[in-house]
């Protein structure tokens, strides 16, 4: 049988007995407690119920997402750009944010734990925050955008994507819901609105004054990464490399489907994993409590 008052006082892992339904519930009593979740949850469905409950009922509460990918490992196809996105725009957030004082509640997946992540190291300093009135020039925030793997398009309607048209520049960025648009008078911020990404129209009363870019992608692709490739893939698979599709893709600039299952090859330091970037933060190291449900 389910014993809450034993879940809160004692520092127990898991609980069981209960319907999945409950669940969301009972989390939400928990985090009156505990102040800081995290909760491993069986799939992204339920990842998400429990995200929509605790929203509403405590919206004080920072939900933080690690979606798992919708592909199978070493699939010739890539994972949405959209849970990529989610997933770099969480670990960053992770990484870099003070969450003094604040109710904070992680939700990934089993299958999410499963997926390596860039180093540590990656996610330091993996952001631009643009202000209104800051001093940027449009060629500046192009080329942050490339390195940083979005895709420059003639209208932007997914996320990682860009475009610019004269002093504008439309950037739909990675964990936001509608993507912005800046407008500069020389190299000077003057606006930043949220627009519709359908019929590309400014939203009413959405200017901002700030936002934050996030890595569309977990690795950088610039020569000294395809060098890095090149090296370490040719160790590994005993293939003639002149007819390798894939390898030739790469060393010729372009980033084909399945690239994100060989992370490790982009890479000089040790992948990591979803455990040792939140224990990375020393303020959610000393005060998380981690959780997980098995199901009746």
């Amino acid at each position: 049988m389910f014993d809450e008052n034993s879940l809160i006082s004692k520092d127990i892992k898991y609980f069981e007995g209960v319907e999945e339904p409950l669940v969301p519930i009972i989390l939400s009593r928990l985090l009156f407690q505990k102040k800081k979740l995290f909760f491993i949850s069986e799939n992204d469905n339920q990842m998400f119920e429990i995200k929509n409950f605790i929203s509403s009922s405590q919206p004080d509460v920072e939900i933080i997402l690690i979606p798992s990918w919708e592909t199978n490992p070493y699939d010739i196809s890539s994972p949405n750009r959209e849970i990529l996105g989610k997933r770099i725009y969480s670990f960053t957030k992770i990484f870099k944010k003070n969450f003094l004082n604040k109710k904070v509640l992680i939700i990934t997946t089993f299958n999410a734990l499963l997926i390596k992540n860039a180093p540590l190291s990656f996610f330091d300093n993996l952001l631009l925050t643009l202000k209104k009135s800051s001093i940027y020039s449009i060629n500046q925030i192009k080329i942050f955008l490339i390195k940083f793997g979005y895709k420059r398009v003639e209208t932007v309607r997914e996320t990682s994507e860009f475009s610019i048209r004269g002093d504008i520049l439309d950037i739909f960025v990675n964990g936001y819901n509608d993507p912005f648009r800046i407008y500069f008078l020389e190299n000077k911020i003057e606006k930043i609105v949220k627009f519709d990404p359908f019929n590309q129209r400014n939203l009413i009363n959405s200017n901002l004054d700030d936002f934050t870019i996030f890595s569309a992608r977990e690795f950088f692709f610039e020569n000294e990464n395809i060098n890095l490739f090149k090296l370490k893939y040719s160790k590994i698979f005993d293939l003639d490399l002149k007819k390798d599709f894939f390898y030739n893709q790469i060393i010729s600039g372009y980033t084909p489907e399945g690239i994100e299952n060989y992370l490790e090859l982009f890479h000089e330091d040790s992948l990591s994993n979803i455990f040792e970037l939140i224990f990375n933060n020393n303020l959610l190291k000393n005060n998380l409590t981690t959780i997980t449900y098995f199901s009746c």
